[in-house]
Formats: structure tokens, C-alpha cells, sequence
């Protein structure tokens, strides 16, 4: 039997993934760093390392 923080901590991962998954998905649409963070509304800093680590060729 899994305890209630694994229950939300599972959940926490899920939704983490998603949002990696809009990251990437809009990095790869917009390449550009700035309009991806808008559109995401995530950090720029965020929306870079993340552009960092797939290695794609984004604007500033």
C-alpha cells in the first residue's frame, strides 16, 4: 500500500513532466527563448535550460 505523500509526490512528477513536455513542444514551434516563456508562462531561465539540455537551436 503507497502512502499519501507518494500519492502526491507522483502527482508532483506527472505534472513536472507535462510542463517539460509545453517547454519542449514550444521551444520547438517559437525558437526563441523569450516567447516560449510567455507563452508558458514559465521562467525564461527555465525555458533555456531546458533548451540547454534537448539542444535546440533557439534565439535569444
Amino acid at each position: 500500500m503507497c502512502s499519501y505523500s507518494q500519492v502526491i509526490e507522483d502527482r508532483g512528477m506527472e505534472k513536472g513532466i507535462e510542463k517539460g513536455i509545453l517547454i519542449y513542444r514550444t521551444l520547438m514551434e517559437m525558437k526563441s527563448i523569450r516567447q516560449t516563456a510567455v507563452k508558458t508562462k514559465e521562467p525564461a531561465d527555465k525555458v533555456k535550460k531546458t533548451a540547454e539540455q534537448y539542444q535546440v537551436e533557439v534565439l535569444e
